[in-house]
């Protein structure tokens, strides 16, 4: 599957956005997406052991960031969005 990396910037934060062109995450599972171990019903024989997510959660948060998802109809795009600090000399 093709992914598309982009950067932009918004209302004082960096977003990285990531967009694959796969079979999305079904809506039942996004209330549980970023849980511990939690494993998508799309996922079928994949490999992985549910802490990807959960994982670029918490460093996004302890960044004082968020991470959002969205599903489009021919795939799925993460933003993690992190605040831009300016440093001072």
């Amino acid at each position: 599957t093709d992914i598309d990396v982009f950067i932009t910037q918004w209302d004082g934060n960096a977003e990285i956005h990531f967009r694959d062109f796969g079979r999305g995450i079904p809506d039942e599972d996004m209330p549980f997406i970023f849980d511990k171990f939690y494993r998508g019903k799309n996922c079928r024989n994949e490999q992985g052991s549910g802490l990807g997510l959960y994982i670029v959660k918490y460093i996004a948060e302890q960044m004082q960031g968020k991470v959002m998802l969205h599903n489009h109809s021919d795939g799925l795009e993460a933003v993690i969005s992190l605040p831009i600090i300016s440093q001072s000399s």
